[in-house]
């Protein structure tokens, strides 16, 4: 498994990368055109530009031929191979992505200020909402199970089109244990803190040990992108 995690400074706007709109197709140019601010906008649009360049990487092939189509809630997938399973998540200055010949999910959310027992309460199941509410670092372990959450919907394909509260998690000898009625796939998890303020977790069905890590920053992602200009 390969994570990589890109880190943007906001100094670049959607015109800058308007020589690379051919490579996307209309259904992803419908997604970015959805989000309400340019920040957002351009965090879409450089996920899936450097996913489509990472398994252009992978697979050896010219960009112009990967081509990405969405299934029903809105999870990408490859249309000219079935071996290859990525995910995408940003949130504040990050942009994650996650490969693997398994099937992935990943989520990584910045520590914003929430109210998270009252979210707890209303999102979450009972067990979590104790979890959160009595630990000395509330803010953490929220987002742990959010993260967590998102990715295992995502991996499985459903989004939060699933209640967050149909399934629960749990910590037991610094494993991850997943309760969900119904579900018949063993999923594996990994959560941890990225750069003091934001929580990345990932979810496959494949066992997670120790994954490929690579960190870009904006110089570095323009360079693969636009050859540096």
């Amino acid at each position: 498994m390969q994570v990589h995690l890109i880190r943007i400074d906001g100094s670049r706007n959607l015109n800058d990368y308007q020589s690379l709109y051919p490579l996307l197709n209309r259904e992803t140019k419908k997604k970015i055109s959805r989000f309400l601010n340019e920040s957002d906008k351009i965090r879409s649009l450089l996920s899936h530009l450097f996913l489509k360049y990472l398994i252009s990487r992978e697979l050896s092939r010219d960009l112009t031929d990967i081509e990405l189509a969405y299934e029903k809630y809105g999870k990408p997938y490859l249309l000219s191979s079935k071996g290859l399973s990525f995910n995408i998540s940003h949130s504040g200055e990050f942009i994650a992505i996650a490969i693997s010949n398994e099937n992935v999910g990943i989520d990584i959310q910045e520590y914003i200020d929430l109210d998270y027992e009252e979210l707890a309460m209303r999102f979450f199941t009972k067990q979590e909402y104790n979890y959160i509410s009595s630990a000395s670092n509330v803010k953490e372990n929220f987002f742990r199970i959010w993260t967590l959450k998102e990715s295992y919907l995502k991996a499985r394909g459903s989004g939060l089109h699933s209640p967050l509260n149909s399934f629960y998690f749990s910590f037991k000898n610094n494993k991850i244990h997943l309760y969900h009625e119904g579900n018949n796939t063993m999923f594996y998890f990994h959560s941890e803190i990225i750069h003091d303020n934001y929580h990345m977790s990932i979810c496959s069905t494949k066992e997670i040990g120790d994954f490929e890590f690579h960190e870009y920053n904006q110089v570095e992602l323009d360079t693969l992108l636009l050859g540096g200009n």
